[in-house]
């Protein structure tokens, strides 16, 4: 099988009958086993974001200090193939296609499922959205916050109705942020019920294991 992943996208086995998670590798690798391979296209299933809390900080890493995370909702946005059917993938693997081989146009559902590490604390979340927007030379980084506010406006247009650069939802997250920090803050975190008590010590302490034992080599 092929699957593309994210660098903050962990795969792992999610049977919702009874709401269990897992990331070992040999219960992976039985579920896969499984599979029909008659040439369609496969989804990952499922998917839960980590959540963040107000009082984290910068400096801290999100795959390590995110012991809770949402409830795991359906998707439909990672695909994944058997590798003899493989053709080709977009950039975050979300659609891709068949090759000419293949004559089977059907679409499945699966366990396989995302813990997705896509937020981060507020303050680092705006370091990446201005790191982004560098990289893209929409800004030089010396502009007043006046000047870049109104280089941001241009580039952003009427998103979310239309993306007209790359990276069109960090330019407009990171505009947002110019015009009001504060009030950008507050809605960031309001997206994360912080009553929600699910734990996945088993995805964190793998972390803290993969961490210790590679610390320096990355």
């Amino acid at each position: 099988f092929l699957i593309k992943l994210d660098t903050d996208e962990i795969l792992v086995h999610y049977d919702p009958t009874i709401n269990k998670m897992s990331t070992n590798p040999t219960n992976i690798r039985s579920y896969l086993n499984a599979l029909p391979l008659d040439g369609g296209i496969l989804k990952a299933g499922f998917q839960a974001h980590a959540k963040v809390f107000p009082n984290c900080s910068l400096s801290d890493n999100t795959f390590i200090t995110s012991r809770r995370n949402g409830p795991f909702g359906p998707i439909l946005s990672k695909s994944f193939f058997a590798s003899k059917t493989f053709g080709s993938y977009d950039l975050g693997g979300h659609a891709g296609a068949l090759n000419a081989s293949s004559n089977v146009t059907t679409i499945q559902s699966t366990n396989l499922s995302i813990m997705h590490y896509h937020y981060h604390c507020f303050e680092r979340s705006i370091k990446a959205d201005e790191q982004a927007v560098l990289s893209h030379n929409y800004i030089l980084g010396n502009e007043t916050v006046q000047e870049k506010i109104e280089k941001m406006t241009t580039l952003a247009g009427d998103f979310p109705t239309t993306c007209r650069v790359n990276s069109c939802h960090k330019v407009h997250h990171y505009l947002q942020y110019l015009i009001n920090p504060e009030k950008v803050k507050t809605e960031y975190y309001a997206i994360f019920d912080q009553t929600t008590t699910e734990e996945n010590p088993e995805i964190s302490n793998k972390m803290i294991e993969l961490e210790t034992k590679y610390k320096g080599l990355v």
